[in-house]
């Protein structure tokens, strides 16, 4: 005897095919009943695969076991910060509280800004090196600390020179 719910497969009834009517003529209508505005319950019937026996012993399958592969390692390439733009930072920052100091922060403002073109040159001409931020900051930083600085050290000679 065949049942209606065989271990594989068993199909649900159709749905209804009737619809609700969404809209209403008379705005003080009340609401429709509750049900199929979109159509779904004339959808084809839904295949639903048969409950699964959680009792039931797994089937005994025999897997090769494939050995991992070997882990090879991904060079990637660093870009170092060029020397020259390390450099050229330093006395960027070194030149500011040297303004301070009789305007003797020019001297290091100008060394800043030499050593910032260089090193933004070298920079942009290789790949192996990084740093064209801490060039443009560093050159930014020299020009204007010895825009500030030459007057003052200028100033700081004058009076020396009298002396």
């Amino acid at each position: 005897m065949k049942s209606d719910t065989s271990p594989e497969t068993f199909i649900l009834p159709p749905r209804p095919s009737t619809l609700p009517y969404a809209y209403s003529a008379v705005p003080d209508d009340p609401l429709p009943a509750v049900g199929d505005f979109w159509g779904v319950q004339r959808l084809d019937p839904i295949v639903v695969p048969a409950p699964i026996d959680r009792h039931a012993p797994a089937p005994l399958v025999r897997r090769r076991i494939v050995a991992p592969a070997p882990y090879v390692p991904v060079y990637i390439p660093v870009r170092k910060t060029a020397p020259v733009v390390s450099w050229a930072f330093t006395s960027a920052l070194i030149s500011m509280p040297l303004l301070i100091l009789f305007g003797f922060g020019a001297v290091f403002g100008v060394l800043a800004a030499i050593l910032g073109v260089v090193g933004l040159v070298q920079v942009n001409g290789s790949d192996h090196y990084k740093g064209s931020g801490r060039a443009a900051a560093s050159i930014a930083i020299g020009l204007s600390t010895a825009l500030v600085g030459t007057p003052v050290l200028m100033l700081t000679w004058a009076v020396l020179g009298m002396l």
